[in-house]
């Protein structure tokens, strides 16, 4: 029983289930998102999903009995076998590709249910169950992130009532994890900020953006507090406290300077709100030195335009046609390994008859993909 389980455990079977299941997981995740935030890119998003998700299960399944197929995994096992210690880092790989990729499943599923509960209002138990497991923890990220995602996916959706729930849940996680005081506490200070500023509920805006900069300054944050200084500005612009506003900006920048240098991306962010603001307020002699500055440190900080997931595609599709060609029946990697094979099977001595049968089965498949009829009926009649 638990030999058979552990040939199961390793193979191609499993894996594939496996990455059937995380796919699954995922099209869970950004079907919920498309629900609660609807829009063009999350729908298109979806259908790319459920398509490609169809495309590759069908493909497997059709290409599971061809002789391409295991002929191709043939030529990568022998390859790797050629390298010093390629035969035991094969077999290594053989266990812990699956064990990885039942634990991705399993932390998924774990988050995906109190995801799905939050998503479903149920946002107490939600809580309770990000708290009992928090799995985020474990990548790098904060207890209950798929919820810090479903509440900004909430505040794009103008969802402003549900959103606050979350917010203050994600509040009361962070409070028990990291303390009341503390950096994520603060962060979360800032996201009710915004989301008040959305809502137009200036007062608790403006309350919960102090509360940000407060303990952002009492805990000397790394990075600063010029963000929420920013945002702080903006608001009391909105409200026509110029004067206000102006102080905010000037803080933001002092303080954006000094972390990240007088020619920083962040800094120009800082300067087009003072520009702005100087337009308001009539000052053109300020607002073209705003302006000017800030346009100089964007065009020294402009990198080339590409699309990133264009090139990566590109760089995915070549790579995958480069393997297929090199590996196609008269390949060059088919034929290395061909003869690779062929000279083991020289070594073997003739009275091992299980390795020998399986180098010359490994042949046959082989011979028969390039189409080598004569070879493959030799090898054929050789198998004992």
């Amino acid at each position: 029983m638990i030999s058979k389980f552990w040939e199961f455990f390793r193979s191609e079977d499993f894996r594939d289930i496996l990455g059937y299941s995380l796919a699954f997981v995922f099209f869970y995740y950004l079907t919920i998102f498309a629900f609660v935030a609807p829009s063009q890119e999350l729908v298109f998003a979806v259908v790319v999903e459920i398509c490609v998700y169809l495309t590759f299960l069908i493909y497997r399944l059709s290409k599971r009995k061809q002789v391409s197929t295991h002929a191709r995994q043939i030529i990568a096992n022998t390859l790797i076998d050629s390298f010093p210690a390629g035969s035991q880092l094969r077999k290594f790989m053989k266990i812990m590709v699956p064990l990885a990729l039942s634990l991705a499943f399993i932390f998924s599923l774990v988050d995906a249910i109190p995801f799905g509960l939050a998503a479903a209002g149920r946002i107490k138990a939600a809580q309770n169950l990000y708290v009992s497991l928090p799995v985020s923890t474990i990548f790098g990220f904060h207890p209950a992130g798929s919820m810090e995602l479903l509440a900004g996916a909430n505040v794009k959706a103008k969802k402003y009532s549900s959103a606050e729930r979350l917010y203050q849940s994600l509040f009361e996680i962070r409070k028990r994890f990291y303390g009341r005081e503390s950096e994520p506490v603060a962060d979360i200070y800032a996201d009710l900020g915004n989301l008040y500023a959305k809502s137009k509920n200036v007062s608790s805006a403006r309350d919960f953006y102090v509360k940000s900069i407060l303990l952002s300054e009492k805990l000397k944050v790394s990075q600063g507090w010029g963000k929420v200084l920013n945002k702080l500005g903006q608001l009391e612009v909105e409200q026509g406290n110029f004067s206000a506003s102006l102080a905010h900006y000037k803080d933001a920048l002092k303080m954006r300077e000094k972390i990240f240098g007088f020619d920083h991306p962040k800094v120009a962010e800082t300067l087009v709100d003072m520009g702005a603001l100087y337009h308001l307020m009539n000052d053109r002699l300020n607002e073209n030195k705003c302006v000017d500055r800030a346009r100089k440190i964007i065009k020294a900080n402009q990198k080339p335009e590409f699309n990133s997931a264009f090139l990566g595609a590109f760089l995915s599709l070549s790579f995958f046609g480069l393997a297929y060609w090199l590996t196609s029946s008269n390949g060059y990697l088919t034929r290395l390994a061909f003869l690779k094979l062929q000279k083991r099977l020289e070594q073997i001595p003739a009275s091992n008859y299980g390795e020998r049968n399986s180098m010359l089965t490994s042949l046959v498949m082989l011979s028969n993909f390039r189409k080598l009829p004569t070879l493959t009926a030799q090898y054929e009649s050789e198998i004992a």
